[in-house]
């Protein structure tokens, strides 16, 4: 479970994202709406308002003209009704006016389900070029508004604002929904691939330890078969020292014989043993130059003895490494390298590191590996060595393999070998 912890929560804010961008674009849409709405009302109004100042005569006005203009911009716009006022009094009216239900002298800007109000106080009577009566058989004015303020209300449909709402709406729950869905589809998907991922790395390590298992039992049955051997020497040493008849200079080296079988014989067992513990690698962030520094030290008079030059090159940095594998991993390849190499070659050991990781290389002079024998080297009991037991490099690749490392033999007849051991994580 706590491997899909990330991609849960990740797509849980993702989710969260998107409702609260549903939210925000359905607030957006209303207030556009509104502004829409304010935009067009004013506009009316201030239209509304000039016409209506034409008709100023001396201060006055003719009420039929006044209402003629009213019909006329009801009848030609999306005005539902116009009502003007004046001290709570309605004046004129045009219009469906019995559908306002606010106070007579209601202020401002008012949505409604169907209805936009919008009312504006004015002073029509304020008009700066008023016409003068200039003939005798025009009608008289009949309506003076004085010196107070008037209220001019409109009344906006709001069906073709809805419809634009909606359809906003809509498209707003259109685009959330396919959010959604990408979002679920994400989840799905990165789940989906951490399962898979991970029964990869199940069914790897299931494979792993069967081919282990396998070879187990082959290293098993090779122990058993080489074990035979050197008791069998030991039996029969043993019957003749029992021989009362032998010399003692005779009895003492066939007990030298018996030690060195006991010692082959202990020397082989240990390297099964040491192949058979499978477990698991328990890394560690520790300075390689110190485990270098050791193995070398430990080794040093083995080279010094076989008249083998020793060369160790490296960086001082961390790596994240089991730290009993790594020498375990260290002494078998550098002892193979030891007994390939004669009095006067050198062997070299080299960890460097680029960009992301670490390689270490080992590097003899020795007589190399036949070219027969190189795609095998990792197997069980193969050896070029005739004392060898051929377990070594076997141990090698299963530590190599519990690391996720990778490891490349180069190696020629008489031109020595080269062990590249790479993908080595350094902190």
């Amino acid at each position: 479970m706590q491997n899909y912890r990330i991609p849960i929560v990740s797509c849980i804010f993702l989710s969260i994202g998107a409702l609260l961008w549903c939210w925000q674009e359905h607030y957006s849409i209303q207030e556009y709406g509104l502004e829409r709405l304010s935009r067009s009302s004013h506009a009316l109004c201030s239209a509304l308002e000039g016409s209506i100042r034409t008709q100023n005569v001396a201060g006055r006005f003719q009420r039929e003209h006044l209402e003629a203009i009213l019909e006329s911009v009801v009848n030609t716009s999306k005005l539902r009704f116009i009502i003007l006022s004046q001290n709570g009094k309605k004046l004129l009216e045009a219009g469906e006016s019995q559908i306002f239900s606010m106070p007579i002298d209601f202020e401002g800007e008012n949505l409604q389900q169907d209805i936009f109000l919008f009312s504006k106080r004015v002073r029509l009577q304020d008009y700066p070029l008023q016409k003068e009566a200039s003939s005798a058989f025009s009608p008289k004015p009949d309506l003076e508004f004085g010196h107070d303020h008037q209220l001019l209300t409109l009344g906006l449909d709001t069906s073709k604002h809805w419809e634009l709402y909606e359809k906003f709406v809509r498209r707003a729950f259109f685009a959330t929904l396919v959010m959604l869905f990408c979002t679920g589809m994400i989840l799905l998907v990165w789940i989906l691939t951490i399962r898979n991922r991970y029964l990869q790395e199940n069914l790897y390590m299931q494979k792993t330890r069967a081919n282990y298992l396998e070879e187990l039992g082959l290293v098993a049955a090779g122990i058993a078969h080489e074990t035979k051997n050197p008791l069998g020497i030991i039996r029969g040493l043993a019957q003749r020292i029992s021989n009362s008849s032998l010399s003692p200079q005779k009895n003492v080296f066939m007990a030298e014989e018996i030690i060195d079988a006991v010692d082959q014989t202990v020397g082989r067992l240990d390297a099964f043993m040491a192949y058979a513990k499978f477990r698991e690698a328990k890394l560690e962030s520790i300075n390689a130059a110190e485990i270098l520094d050791k193995v070398s030290s430990v080794l040093a008079p083995s080279f010094e003895f076989q008249g083998v030059a020793l060369k160790v090159e490296y960086e001082d940095f961390l790596i994240l490494v089991d730290p009993e594998m790594l020498r375990q991993l260290l002494v078998n390849i550098l002892l193979n390298s030891l007994h390939a190499c004669e009095a006067g070659k050198e062997v070299s050991v080299e960890l460097k590191r680029n960009r992301e990781f670490a390689t270490l290389y080992i590097c003899d002079q020795g007589k190399g590996i036949s070219p027969e024998l190189l795609p095998k080297i990792f197997k069980p009991y193969v050896s070029d060595f005739p004392q060898g037991h051929g377990l070594g490099l076997s141990i090698v690749k299963s530590i190599v393999d519990l690391h996720s490392w990778n490891i490349k033999i180069d190696s020629s007849p008489n031109q020595g070998t080269t062990v590249m051991i790479s993908q080595i994580v350094y902190v």
